[in-house]
Parts: structure tokens; C-alpha cells; sequence
């Protein structure tokens, strides 16, 4: 696909080009102040909000070390009980049912913070993936050839998406490290396309987030469509990307063999719950009965309205709040309703939509909605997709973001911030 566009110049006069340019200077130093501010109220609400007290991903490392699959050490209450819940127990041992790559990743730091007489602190962890992801977000757009102050904005609009919640706790690790996962091989796609990365990402993927790993189909797409290449290449590519993915089930089966007996029981059917979360587990782990639930959540469901008493419908403050079972992605991230008037011509743009739906199928059938969470948290599995195409889509339309487009970004932001405060920091 050719990204490099024209740029239309028009027969707009120099007053007209420099009102633009200070109207676009004005939104960009806002959306930098914003930015700036409530990261730093990020990070020190990060060291008050009790996400140091889980730490599920520092933990499982931690008994990596020790040469265990269970957690041998396990996060309490604050009237000093132990805190069983999402843990699975199974032969009276406690289990991290959640993929075990991001806490394979931090072994090396947590066996170097232990020798020095430390815990690792893994928030540290979180705002250094943010970074890398969000200059991940920049480099992608200055590669599709958009001006700097346009790579900016899709960098802080991802931030202030769903992402939002995801530098603030330590339980959303595994979702910081799928988004970077899906970044990560996004660039590599754009740059290198060495096929046996990418399908070592996508091994990766499948080791945090099973669903993730259909992320190797549109790599699997782009081959088989490839005309550039004949068959004996497409042949050695395939290869190439599915090796890692075959030896990564291997692993995960002999993983989930060892705790569990079974190489597919991954330790979800064992997990203490909520009474409430439990019942929706009660008709199945994966059912069709889901799916009304989950797509209400992912794309309807708004804002709460903040009602003074409980019979009258006089609004009081904050006057919306976030729900905690979630918030609609188009409420969340309301750029994205540009996806449904841009055109699908290019062949890239329609595998993208295949595969962003492909990996929100077992999302959607899932029992669990991701309670208690801002917008639609398992939206990430698959949002760097849906971001990434309405980037090269919107680029083939216009060669910079327009003025309103930006101010709804910041609009949005502000937006999301307000109902995130009121959610985590009441």
C-alpha cells in the first residue's frame, strides 16, 4: 500500500494558513498540558490507590525464581486476610490463571530486585511500557507520513482511550503488555516484515492473552494475498511466522499440564469470583448467551446520569459517572466512528477488520465483562488494530488531522478523565 500522498495545498490565502496554524499551535500546547497534568496525578495516584497490593505479574515471577508454577505469595486484604479473589486454587495450591509471559519478562528484574533485598516495584513497570507505546503510536503515524503535530495527537488520543486505566493499576499488566505486543508488530510490519518475529509476537500474544494470538492471522492474510510473492516464498514465509506459534502451544500445553492435568485447562474454571461474575460463569465459560451482554457493553452501554435522590430525575454532582461494568469503545474513544465513513478499498485495511474481529469473537462469548473497569478494557485485545486502521484509512482521505477532529480528541480526553476520577480516586 502507497502512504505517500500529496498533499492538497488549495488556493487558501496566507491569513487563512496562519489562523489555522495558530489555531492547531493552541490545541496542541492544550492537549500537551493535559497530558503533562494528569500523567503526574497518574503516577501519584498510582502510589495511593492500593495497585501495590496485587501485583499478580511481579508475583508469579517471583515464584518463577523459586522454581514454582504457584504463587507462593499471595496479596491480603486490609484487615490482614488473604485476598482470594481472580486466584484459581487447585490441589490447594494458588494459581495466576492469566498468561505467563508478562511475568516471564519480569523474572530478570525481579530476581535482581530480590538479590538486592527488594520487591520489584511494578508500577515502575507500567509507565515505562506506556512510554515506549505511546512513542511506538508516533513513530507509526510519522512512518504513514502524517506531520508531527498529527502523530502527537493519535498518540495522546490512544492514551486517553480505553488505555486510560491501563498505567494506573498494576492489575491491567497484561493488558499493557498485549497493546505493546500489537504495536510492537504493527512497526515491524511497516519496516522489516521479518515473518519469524512477527510470529513470535504473535506466540507472545497467546502466551498473555489467549484470544490475542488470532493476531498471527493477518499476518497469515498479508502472505497468502502477497502477489509479490510466488508460492515456494509464501510457502517459507508461513513457515517462518507459524514455527513460533506451534512451539509457544507446545509450551503453554506442558504449563497448564503441570498445574492443572490438563494441557487446555488454563485455570480460568477454577477462579474464586464475585457471587455476581460467578453466576454469568455458571452458563458457561464461553457461550452464545454472552454475546447480547458483552456487544451491549463494548458499543452501547453510556454514561451513568447522577440522580439527586432515588425517585426524582433531578441531576446532581458529578451528573455522569462511569459504570463500572463499562462504558461503549464509541463513547470511550468517539473518533472511531470515522471507521464506519471511510472507505475499504485496500486489501490492508480489510485483513485488519477481519482480524480485529476474529480476535473479539471469544471476547464476545466470554462470561466475564471486566468488572470493575473504565470503558471496555478487553477492547484492548483488539483496539491498536482498529486505531491502526483508522490511521491508514484517514490518511488516504486527508494528509494531516483536521482542526475538529483534534479538538474532539481533547474534548474526549477530558471527558474520560472526568469519569475515570470519579470511578478510581471517590
Amino acid at each position: 500500500m502507497n502512504f505517500n500522498l500529496i498533499k492538497k495545498t488549495g488556493g487558501s490565502n496566507l491569513l487563512t494558513n496562519m489562523t489555522i496554524s495558530k489555531r492547531n499551535l493552541a490545541l496542541l500546547g492544550l492537549s500537551l498540558l493535559i497530558f503533562l497534568v494528569i500523567s503526574t496525578f497518574i503516577i501519584s495516584l498510582s502510589f495511593t490507590a492500593g495497585s501495590l497490593k496485587n501485583q499478580y505479574a511481579t508475583r508469579l515471577a517471583q515464584s518463577f525464581t523459586q522454581g514454582n508454577l504457584y504463587l507462593t505469595d499471595l496479596p491480603r486484604l486490609n484487615n490482614g486476610h488473604i485476598n482470594t479473589i481472580d486466584i484459581s486454587w487447585f490441589n490447594d495450591k494458588a494459581y495466576w490463571p492469566a498468561g505467563p509471559f508478562p511475568s516471564a519478562v519480569l523474572v530478570p528484574l525481579v530476581f535482581l530486585f530480590d538479590k538486592l533485598g527488594l520487591t520489584f516495584p511494578q508500577i515502575l513497570g507500567h509507565y515505562f511500557l506506556t512510554a515506549i507505546i505511546l512513542f511506538l503510536i508516533f513513530q507509526i503515524a510519522k512512518k504513514l507520513n502524517y506531520p508531527a503535530d498529527s502523530c502527537w495527537f493519535f498518540s495522546f488520543a490512544f492514551f486517553f482511550s480505553v488505555f486510560l486505566q491501563a498505567p494506573l493499576n498494576t492489575l491491567f499488566f497484561n493488558h499493557l503488555i498485549i497493546v505493546l505486543l500489537i504495536w510492537a508488530a504493527i512497526w515491524e510490519y511497516l519496516t522489516h516484515k521479518r515473518y519469524w518475529l512477527l510470529g513470535a509476537i504473535s506466540a507472545f500474544c497467546l502466551a498473555t492473552r489467549g484470544s490475542v494470538g488470532f493476531l498471527i492471522i493477518f499476518f497469515i492474510l498479508d502472505i497468502l494475498i502477497d502477489q509479490l510473492q510466488n508460492n515456494k516464498q509464501k510457502i517459507k514465509n508461513l513457515i517462518k511466522l507459524i514455527s513460533p506459534m506451534i512451539i509457544m502451544i507446545v509450551l503453554l500445553g506442558v504449563y497448564n499440564f503441570v498445574r492443572f492435568g490438563s494441557p487446555l485447562e488454563t485455570g480460568y474454571s477454577y477462579q474464586i469470583l464475585f457471587p455476581m461474575t460467578e453466576r454469568a460463569r455458571d452458563y458457561g465459560l464461553f457461550n452464545l448467551i454472552h454475546l447480547p451482554g458483552n456487544l451491549y457493553y463494548l458499543l452501547l452501554h453510556s454514561p451513568l446520569p447522577v440522580f439527586k435522590d432515588a425517585v426524582s430525575h433531578v441531576l446532581t454532582y458529578p451528573y455522569i459517572k462511569a459504570d463500572p461494568w463499562g462504558i461503549g469503545i464509541f463513547f470511550t474513544s468517539p473518533f472511531l466512528l470515522y471507521l464506519f465513513f471511510l472507505k475499504y478499498k485496500n486489501k490492508l485495511a480489510k485483513i485488519l477488520l477481519i482480524t480485529s474481529s476474529i480476535i473479539a469473537i471469544p471476547i464476545l462469548l466470554y462470561y466475564g465483562i471486566g468488572y470493575v473497569q473504565f470503558g471496555y478494557r478487553y477492547a484492548l485485545d483488539f483496539l491498536p488494530l482498529l486505531f491502526f486502521l483508522f490511521m491508514i484509512l484517514y490518511r488516504e482521505k486527508k494528509s494531516e488531522l483536521s482542526f475538529n477532529l483534534k479538538l474532539l480528541m481533547i474534548v474526549s480526553a477530558l471527558i474520560n478523565w472526568y469519569l475515570l476520577g470519579y470511578l478510581f480516586i471517590k
